[in-house]
């Protein structure tokens, strides 16, 4: 298998706009069994390395992501995102997801070809 994908953008971007730490884990969660899903689903199969390798740099996205959050500019960024009412924070949040998934299946499209 190639070069790993590049996680963090992606899940920098879905993450931003998520106020709550239960919101950022269920998404990453999501993530997770999509990618899982993907990796397992690529023809011929992977070998099992391959597809802890890619979980691993997902993981090091999720915890780039997290500390930068716990950074003193991510409490700014919450503060600003907390502006952002209910209802179209919980939009934004499904398009969010849908567009991560999206993402993840685009990436591992172009690892396979």
């Amino acid at each position: 298998m190639g070069a790993m994908a590049d996680y963090y953008p992606l899940i920098a971007k879905t993450a931003m706009g998520l106020q709550t730490a239960q919101d950022r884990r269920t998404l990453y969660e999501r993530g997770r069994n999509a990618l899982m899903a993907e990796l397992k689903a690529i023809t011929p199969p992977l070998r099992q390395s391959d597809i802890t390798k890619e979980l691993l740099a997902f993981e090091h996205a999720v915890q780039k992501v997290e500390a930068e959050r716990a950074a003193p500019l991510g409490k700014l960024r919450r503060q600003a995102e907390c502006s952002i009412s209910s209802r179209r924070r919980a939009a934004h949040t499904r398009m969010i997801i849908r567009n991560m998934a999206t993402a993840i299946n685009q990436i591992n499209s172009a690892m396979v070809t």
